[in-house]
């Protein structure tokens, strides 16, 4: 939501006036958070240590959070 409010003011006040903001913003949550854990999935696969494993998660995270923002959020 701030994203449009802020860069794409005129789509954010499209969906305001339409009653479409919230629903449009948890769909973006929603294909964001799945594809967030694509991307971490992907990267832990074959791993099976615990500790070994919150290192991968904790590596890929940051990585997982910039590429769905490219990807889904400003798209």
């Amino acid at each position: 939501i701030e994203y449009l409010e802020d860069y794409e003011p005129e789509t954010y006040l499209s969906y305001l006036s339409g009653d479409m903001l919230i629903s449009h913003a948890m769909d973006i949550a929603e294909r964001a958070m799945e594809r967030s854990c694509d991307i971490v999935q992907k990267a832990t696969d074959g791993i099976f240590e615990e500790k070994e494993l919150e290192k991968a998660i904790d590596a890929v995270s940051d990585d997982a959070y910039r590429t769905v923002y490219q990807e889904i959020i400003t798209s």
